[in-house]
């Protein structure tokens, strides 16, 4: 089986597009349904890792939707094994933080975290974990704000 490097899909789109994808990598920050960074992403780093094949058909979608007057955010790409095993190992985990349970009532409000692996939301196997999957939302390419997908990024539930 022949394997493809990972390339940056950030930096491409910078170096070829004229309305580049904007990247907010949420693993890397609280600001994600479990409430802390995530294993094996860097709060530092901003790039958007997929397989060559995966980084040009999501420009080719960006070039399409900025003709109509849209960008993309990028919430996840590349997704290293070792958060897949944290977040199984954070399913399992009671919940104490705060904050972590301000992010329960916005990704998951209906479900406990115990039981999203078994639902489907999560999954031991992610295909993030390949380089040819990534999260994205619609955004007003002259306001920036986020189109209404009809329920929050990172949504676990029945509404996403």
């Amino acid at each position: 089986m022949q394997t493809h490097p990972l390339v940056d899909v950030s930096s491409l789109s910078e170096n070829t597009q004229a309305n580049p994808i904007q990247t907010h990598l949420v693993y890397a920050t609280r600001e994600n349904f479990t409430g802390y960074r995530v294993e094996g992403y860097d709060a530092n780093t901003h790039i958007c890792l997929l397989t060559p094949k995966a980084a040009q058909a999501l420009l080719a979608v960006a070039n399409d939707l900025s003709q109509q007057g849209f960008t993309l955010y990028v919430y996840d790409a590349y997704r290293p094994r070792r958060a897949v095993l944290f977040f199984k190992k954070w399913s399992k985990e009671a919940t104490h933080d705060p904050y972590e349970l301000a992010r329960k009532k916005i990704h998951y409000p209906t479900m406990s975290k115990s039981d999203l692996f078994e639902k489907g939301y999560l999954s031991e196997n992610s295909q993030h974990s390949y380089g040819n999957t990534v999260d994205v939302v619609l955004a007003d390419f002259e306001t920036h704000n986020p189109v209404d997908m009809g329920a929050p990024f990172d949504y676990l539930g029945e509404l996403s």
